[in-house]
């Protein structure tokens, strides 16, 4: 590789190179992952043998110290999530209004959670998560303050088709319940 130290040439900045004066070659130094110590850039093949032919299917695989095996789905993040909804009461009935549920090929994380009913009095509200008939309390209060914000703050996964849902015990007719939520969305590979 002549010229290796001409700033014109295509090789220049690309990494550190060490001559090799045996195999008058010029070689590349790099920082061996396993070890951190510095070594030359070798271009050698590596030959794999699987035991059974599905053994690397595709996908993320790891050694475990005696074989070769599927990860687990490496958590990550996509894009955030975030929605407002709002639920009307219509007669003596709740006000309920809930998110839209989580489409597959998704994981989505509820971090937070505010709750606020608009009934002028004090009224029962509750937010929760729904899993198909499964519901589990986020927020729970009995004598909610109108316009007052009622909040949640975790670390909540949800899966394909569970969804988010507020409701405000009768609050009267034409009256109406809030609900936002915020987290992120995690795409599923295939």
């Amino acid at each position: 590789m002549g010229g290796i130290t001409n700033p014109a040439e295509e090789y220049f900045k690309d990494g550190l190179w060490a001559w090799d004066p045996a195999a008058g070659v010029w070689l590349k130094l790099i920082i061996d992952p396993l070890t951190n110590q510095l070594s030359v850039a070798v271009n050698n093949d590596v030959e794999v043998h699987q035991t059974a032919p599905a053994d690397l299917a595709a996908g993320a695989h790891g050694w475990d110290g005696s074989a070769w095996r599927k990860l687990p789905l490496v958590w990550g993040y996509s894009e955030e999530w975030g929605e407002q909804r709002i639920g009307t009461a219509a007669g003596a009935g709740n006000a309920t209004t809930h998110t839209v549920a989580v489409p597959g090929g998704y994981v989505y994380v509820l971090s937070a959670l505010a709750i606020i009913q608009t009934s002028g009095a004090a009224q029962h509200v509750y937010a929760q998560l729904v899993r198909g008939v499964l519901a589990v309390a986020l927020v729970d209060e009995a004598t909610a303050t109108s316009g007052q914000s009622y909040c949640w703050h975790g670390h909540v996964p949800l899966k394909e088709d569970d969804y988010v849902e507020a409701v405000c015990v009768a609050p009267g007719d034409g009256q109406a319940v809030h609900l936002r939520v915020w987290g992120y969305k995690m795409k599923v590979a295939e």
